[in-house]
């Protein structure tokens, strides 16, 4: 084996191996990949071909069109070009660099291969191009300007020069046909270039399809989070309508009662009532629009046991309806808290009890100092949950109810969370729910 064999084989490897490489750092850009390709088969380091372009192939309908093109357009182009890069002296990485400049995008053969589009089956059989797709194998056109076997739109922008044709296919079919042509420098095409041709062929067609398979999925992705972006819109919208209706409901009966009653006493009731429920509307409304980072909590020092018997008041009429008794067991405690929110988590709670109990069922709510806690609990003695779905009901949009959005309980723990608390559930299927609310006797206040 002699020296100059050993040298062609080290080059052919450095080229191979550096092609790689560049793919590798493409990502997975198919203009970058591309690039990279055309790049490999026309700079003088590496096959040194004079042109180089690639055309995509659309299955749907049957068409090669102009994907990306890179040398000179004409011979004055060329020796302009030749000789740029002889002054500068560019080491291999900078072609690759280059090659992504808008110059060579802008570039007349560029642009004039961004044109080309051949419909496949008005090819001639014996078309190379059409010959390649069907056995799957290169082809070398010799003297291509004059070749009739090479499509016209493409003979025209050719000059007296030898050919390859290759096809390039991957698991999914056919991508595409990579064209080079030796026009201006007349290098010989020999048996060594049509093997190099060949794999650098096959690398074009393994980085392209792992780029359209990322581009695929990166596509889906994108769709589905946008999909889930409209639709989470869609239930915040919904349960903005759900969850205010309850002191809309509430306003509007007290406003009807202060015009029908002349009682000053049953009017400054009825207003207070209304001013509270303007108060929960609002913070109900800042909490939706922020449900996964509600508001920092204002701690001031509130009985419980006052703001969970003001819910009951609020929803006697419910109550009243379903014949549901609510036993209550409340001492009086004074803790810190944000009256609001807190409302908002025991009007959410109660009113799913009322919701999810049977007709002359029962309510029971009792309180319990345990360890540094106030502990609340309200138990009632409906249907109960299942135990696949207990897990889930404190998920953000998890519902199991007809016109719900799931948003209740979700809320409630964000807000007990924020006062240093916890929140339970138990329950059972056919014999009710639990929920154990666990406020901090003392809690720091948050700015």
């Amino acid at each position: 084996m002699n020296e100059h064999y050993l040298n062609d084989i080290k080059r052919d490897i450095f080229l191979v191996h550096t092609i790689s490489k560049e793919l590798l750092r493409s990502s997975l850009s198919i203009d970058r990949i591309i690039h990279v390709i055309l790049t490999g088969i026309t700079a003088g380091h590496f096959l040194g071909f004079s042109r180089a372009f690639i055309l995509f192939y659309d299955k749907g309908k049957d068409l090669l069109y102009g994907k990306m093109g890179i040398g000179p357009f004409d011979e004055e182009e060329a020796g302009l070009i030749w000789s740029r890069i002889e002054k500068e002296n560019l080491p291999i990485e900078k072609f690759f660099e280059n090659g992504t400049r808008d110059e060579f995008k802008n570039s007349r053969f560029n642009l004039a291969i961004e044109r080309l589009k051949i419909k496949v089956d008005e090819l001639p059989e014996n078309d190379y191009f059409k010959k390649s797709i069907k056995e799957k194998r290169l082809f070398v056109s010799y003297n291509v300007e004059k070749d009739e076997n090479i499509p016209e739109d493409i003979r025209d922008l050719l000059y007296p020069s030898d050919a390859v044709i290759s096809p390039i296919f991957s698991e999914r079919g056919l991508i595409g046909i990579i064209f080079a042509d030796n026009a201006f420098h007349k290098q010989p095409i020999t048996e060594e270039k049509l093997t190099l041709f060949s794999i650098i062929s096959t690398y074009a067609a393994l980085s392209i399809e792992n780029a359209f398979k990322y581009n695929e999925v990166k596509n889906m992705q994108d769709k589905l989070i946008e999909k889930e972006r409209f639709a989470t819109m869609g239930k915040i919208a919904s349960y903005i309508t759900h969850e205010v209706k309850n002191p809309l409901v509430t306003i509007c009966g007290f406003s009807k009662q202060i015009l029908e009653t002349d009682d000053i006493i049953k009017i400054k009731r009825n207003a207070q009532i209304i001013y509270e429920e303007v108060l929960r509307l609002e913070k109900i409304i800042n909490n939706i629009i922020n449900f996964s980072n509600i508001s920092n909590i204002f701690l001031e020092e509130i009985n419980i046991t006052e703001i969970i018997e003001n819910i009951i008041d609020l929803l006697a009429d419910e109550i009243k309806e379903k014949n549901i008794e609510i036993k209550s067991y409340l001492f009086p405690c004074n803790i810190k808290g944000d009256p609001v929110q807190l409302k908002e988590v025991f009007f959410n709670i109660i009113k799913n009890g009322i919701e999810n109990n049977v007709e002359f069922g029962k309510i029971y709510i009792n309180c319990e100092v345990f360890e540094k806690f106030l502990k609340i609990v309200i138990r009632d003695t409906g249907v109960g949950i299942e135990e696949n779905i207990l897990e889930k009901v404190t998920t953000p949009f998890f519902t199991t109810k007809k016109g719900g959005l799931g948003l209740g309980l979700t809320i409630a723990k964000e807000i007990i969370e924020k006062h240093n608390g916890k929140i339970e559930i138990e329950s059972k299927l056919n014999e009710g729910t639990s929920v154990n609310i666990y406020l901090p006797l003392e809690v720091q206040n948050e700015k």
